[in-house]
């Protein structure tokens, strides 16, 4: 009872030191507020920082930025209300913002743009840049209701940390690199999680290319030195991107490590992943030496110019399949070094066009991301006993199951649940 009395009362007196600063972009910029928070004295006509603070931006506004913002080496809650943060395409490239060692950052409402700029990316003989947008190290970072759009170096790129991503677009981002990654690189086109702890969900990742020898498709995870990575993506669909090597869509590889951390890990729940394309091996997926584990998954109109179309394994039994997933098209499973059994819960789906499966087109069906919505008899429709359903609601917040023409209901595969157009606006 005196511990929690204590804990209790802790918490009432971080909250009461918490400051608010208000942004007006002449007398207290970004900059100064978060110089602010950091330091917890008042910097120009910003209001001094204390605690855990909340910067609020003025609603709908625009800052250009010609050089980075300070790093995050607090604990920050930065509102954005629906404003851009955007570099000035005339300033020399730069990651717009960086959280530290340590540091915590909540990012609410927000557009980054145009990050990174002329600068090559990070490689193992150092020089260039993290990422385009946002980097964290070491630090929690957690990503609610924004959007990552036309960064170059990648668009997000956490090391050694921890958070999650919620209803966030990441979208026409690039990354070309020829540098061999190690374990500190990571040179995805849209966002790079090493040795990083994060749960992506309601989001979508679409439309970014990455090109280069070391290219790592539209997400890439792998372990650290110290530190394992462990990745759920729930609620989710990654689509039409391009990877100029391997793995269209996600590159996940795991490297022996002498310090004793784990492997990467990634679990991916009710997602939609689909027309992916990558120069060599894993159109879809690139899996080498970690642990995949798909449910309730479509993968579905991926393309390798080598093996793999849709999964692409090093290793027969790091890729865990059987919980009601589809895979590929016109019969074939599409996967390399996978081993995958049709007459369990999973299965191929026999259409020949993607098209027959899902519309082909992203579009706003609802919810606060784009999705993939499924067609009229689309194979993904009521696969699997409602039973089965783990998630109650799909992408866009709408319910599972909705009979979709089975008695009684099933749940459909991937980010989204098909309903008739009449229904979307709520009628009866």
């Amino acid at each position: 009872m005196k511990k929690t009395a204590l804990v209790s009362a802790l918490l009432l007196e971080i909250t009461a030191h918490a400051a608010v600063i208000n942004v007006d972009n002449q007398t207290c910029t970004l900059a100064d507020a978060i110089e602010s928070a950091n330091q917890e004295i008042a910097v120009i006509d910003c209001s001094a920082g204390s605690g855990a603070d909340e910067i609020n931006l003025p609603a709908g506004s625009t800052i250009t930025l010609t050089s980075a913002l300070p790093n995050v080496d607090s604990e920050i809650t930065l509102n954005c209300q629906d404003s851009t943060i955007t570099r000035d395409e005339m300033s020399p490239g730069f990651t717009l913002l960086t959280a530290d060692y340590g540091s915590s950052l909540t990012l609410n409402d927000c557009t980054m743009t145009k990050g990174g700029g002329n600068q090559p990316v990070r490689g193992d003989f150092g020089g260039g840049l993290e990422a385009g947008a946002l980097y964290g190290q070491y630090a929690s970072v957690n990503i609610n209701r924004s959007t990552f759009s036309d960064n170059d170096n990648g668009a997000i790129k956490l090391y050694n940390s921890n958070g999650y991503i919620n209803d966030t677009l990441i979208t026409n981002n690039r990354s070309e690199s020829n540098y061999n990654r190690g374990y500190g690189g990571g040179n995805a086109a849209g966002l790079s999680l090493l040795g990083t702890n994060v749960t992506i969900s309601r989001s979508t990742i679409s439309g970014n290319t990455a090109l280069g020898y070391a290219s790592d498709g539209a997400m890439f995870l792998t372990n650290t030195y110290n530190y394992s990575a462990d990745v759920d993506v729930i609620n989710t669909t990654i689509s039409n991107n391009t990877a100029g090597r391997n793995g269209g869509a996600i590159n996940m590889q795991s490297y022996y490590n002498p310090f004793g951390g784990g492997n990467a890990e990634l679990t991916l729940s009710s997602v939609t992943l689909a027309n992916n394309s990558a120069g060599q091996n894993g159109g879809g997926i690139f899996n080498q030496n970690s642990e995949l584990s798909l449910r309730r998954t479509l993968v579905s109109g991926n393309t390798a110019g080598n093996l793999g179309n849709e999964i692409f394994a090093t290793d027969v039994y790091s890729t865990n399949l059987n919980r009601y997933n589809l895979i590929d098209l016109d019969g074939d499973d599409g996967t390399f070094g996978v081993i995958f059994d049709q007459g369990t819960s999973d299965g191929i789906i026999q259409e020949a066009a993607l098209s027959s499966v899902l519309d082909l087109n992203l579009k706003d069906n609802g919810g606060l991301t784009p999705t993939h919505a499924l067609v009229l008899g689309s194979p993904a429709i009521d696969f699997f006993h409602d039973a089965a359903c783990v998630e109650n609601e799909d992408q866009t917040g709408a319910p599972r199951p909705i009979a979709g023409g089975a008695n009684p209901p099933g749940c459909d595969v991937g980010a989204y649940e098909f309903r008739d157009l009449i229904f979307r606006n709520g009628f009866d």
